[in-house]
């Protein structure tokens, strides 16, 4: 679980405030939400959100204001949405993950932070976080962070990732971070949350806030 300690609090106003900018990429299977987080995080958007699949790049901005440790910020986070398809998958309408990641090669080089992203509902696409977190790996840097979301939580009761399992990914990710970035320091911490409903996504907007701060050694 997330246990990062922000706070969001009105005096903010009143206090000396920082600005920073980061990149976060959303990656993992389609049609999971990566594409429809920026609406769900930006708590200025009130719309309804549909879920559906990515078959090119997107773009798109929150502005996140936090308290951390007594310093006030407000941190952009640019949004880089790939496709979730796999280039082995087949392309129908679209582009595949891998070849985004070729056209926009040069967007890449300051990835902030990853959400490696899953339905709580689909087991496959909790255990396709393997073929990403190696995708990830190739396009990040020693100082990238790395959250685990997964979403769909307003579908408890389907629930197919369990806890542990949860608890485990992370696990596992982090030690694929240290096998290539023996010197990465960090956590990856796990979130849950819902899209139709916006459970946890304020918690998830501060988390992404404070990896970009972290990322950009403006928190240590």
């Amino acid at each position: 679980m997330f246990d990062m300690e922000t706070e969001n609090k009105p005096q903010i106003q009143y206090m000396e405030v920082k600005k920073a900018t980061g990149y976060v990429l959303p990656i993992g299977n389609g049609a999971v939400g990566k594409s429809t987080l920026p609406a769900v995080l930006d708590d200025q958007f009130s719309q309804p959100v549909k879920i559906g699949k990515s078959v090119n790049m997107e773009f798109s901005y929150v502005v996140d204001r936090l308290i951390v440790r007594e310093q006030a910020f407000q941190v952009t986070q640019q949004y880089l949405v790939p496709p979730g398809q796999k280039e082995n998958e087949g392309i129908s309408g679209g582009r595949s993950f891998e070849q985004i990641i070729k056209m926009y090669q040069f967007m890449f080089k300051q990835i902030d932070v990853i959400l490696l992203s899953y339905k709580l509902v689909e087991l496959d696409s909790f255990n396709d976080l393997e073929f990403w977190i190696n995708r990830a790996l190739e396009i990040s840097s020693p100082s990238t962070q790395y959250i685990l979301v997964g979403t769909h939580l307003d579908m408890d009761a389907s629930r197919e990732v369990s806890h542990e399992m949860i608890t485990n990914g992370s696990k596992f990710i982090k030690d694929c971070i240290l096998n290539k970035y023996p010197e990465w320091q960090g956590k990856v911490p796990s979130l849950e949350i819902s899209i139709t409903d916006k459970q946890n996504t304020a918690l998830l907007r501060n988390a992404v806030s404070v990896g970009i701060l972290r990322s950009r050694k403006i928190l240590i």
